[in-house]
Formats: C-alpha cells, structure tokens, sequence
C-alpha cells in the first residue's frame, strides 16, 4: 500500500445504512523516532474526538481501556480515561462569559484519583453521574473504540473505528509486527444514578469482572 507523503492527513470514513453503521478515522504523521509517541491515551482521546462518538451518544460519559476477549484483565494501578472537560471563562477581549467543551485524556491512578478532575471553573460530566462499563469484547455490548498505531518506512499510520458486538459475538487480539492495537469500552450512564466526586475510587483491577461500576 502507497503511503501518501504528507505530514498530516485527516481521513473521515462514515458509512451508514439501515442495518449497520461504521465509523473510521485514519490520519498519517511523520516518522519522528518512532511511533511510541502516538500509542498512549492521548492519541486515543484525540481519535475519539474525531469519531464524535461523545457527540452522538449523550449516554456516554467516558471511556476507559479495556481488554479482547482472549486477554486477561492486566493487574495495575492505573486507569486510562478519556473524558469531556467543561470549562467556563472569561474572554478578556469581549469580557463575556465563554464555554469550552473538550475531549480530554487522563491517567488515573489510586494517588490522584480525585485532583486531576479539579480544574478550576472546569467539570467533568462523568464524576457527576453513576455509570457502567463493560470491560471486555464481548457482546452484545456497543461504542467500543479500537485504536491502532501501525508503522510504515517513514510514516506512522493512526486509525480508530468504532463498533458494537451482538449477543454471542466477540472480538479478540491481533498479532503485527508492525502495528498495535487498543480497546477502549463507552462507560454509559445508569439512570437515576448519582455520584459524589469525592467519594470515586478506582475499581480493583484484577481478573475478571465483565462489568465495573464507576
């Protein structure tokens, strides 16, 4: 496959029918040292930006990575988010009151689980409301994000696509040498459910719940 040679392209890929509707982004970055640089929770918070999944689904309050059907559920002690952030400012050329609404990336660990979400004149949607989440690919579930960082001669090719799994389906790892892959799960909004900030802790990471309530 020929790489286009340009230091960044945005391709926006939306197909959608009466039966299925799939969502792709794919953009191309120079090779720069690598392609590390691009497979953190910062370039995944930015491909979901681009899928407007949050956009279209106000359900979702936020996405954690997750596992395949095949992995185990890693012991670790932190948690990958990605997460609206609403900040409300003043603009000091028109002195009126302004809101910014973005699609930010966390590292949440058991030490500043609650700090990272106090950004003064800024909430964050998710910690004012009880959700769920599937953790694993496997359905029926939906609005799992799978991100892919693959490396060509000179280019580091980047691309998510959104897609959901029907009862008995499931999704599991893949093997290339030159790319790598990452699940991200839609944690969705329990109504009724409400949640202190204060009281949010991370959940206890060990094999092998399929379901975690945030």
């Amino acid at each position: 496959m020929k790489v286009v040679t340009s230091a960044l392209i945005t391709l926006m890929y939306i197909m959608s029918s009466v039966f299925c509707r799939i969502r792709r982004t794919i953009r191309v970055e120079k090779k720069e040292g690598g392609c590390h640089q691009y497979r953190d929770v910062e370039g995944a918070a930015k491909a979901i930006d681009e899928l407007g999944l949050f956009r279209d689904n106000p359900s979702i309050t936020h996405y954690i990575q997750g596992v395949y059907s095949d992995e185990d559920l890693p012991i670790r002690h932190y948690e990958n988010i990605v997460a609206r952030e609403v900040c409300t400012f003043t603009n000091p050329v028109t002195n009126s009151e302004e809101v910014t609404d973005r699609v930010k990336p966390f590292v949440r660990t058991r030490f500043n689980s609650n700090f990272i979400f106090k950004k003064e004149g800024c909430k964050y949607p998710h910690t004012e409301v009880a959700s769920g989440c599937g953790i694993r690919a496997v359905g029926a579930r939906n609005d799992f994000v799978e991100y892919r960082v693959c490396e060509a001669t000179d280019f580091c090719v980047i691309s998510a696509s959104a897609f959901d799994l029907k009862d008995g389906e499931f999704r599991k790892s893949y093997y290339d040498k030159d790319c790598y892959y990452y699940l991200y799960v839609a944690c969705k909004k329990i109504e009724g459910g409400t949640i202190n900030s204060s009281e949010r802790t991370l959940p206890d990471l060990k094999p092998d719940p399929l379901l975690i309530k945030q």
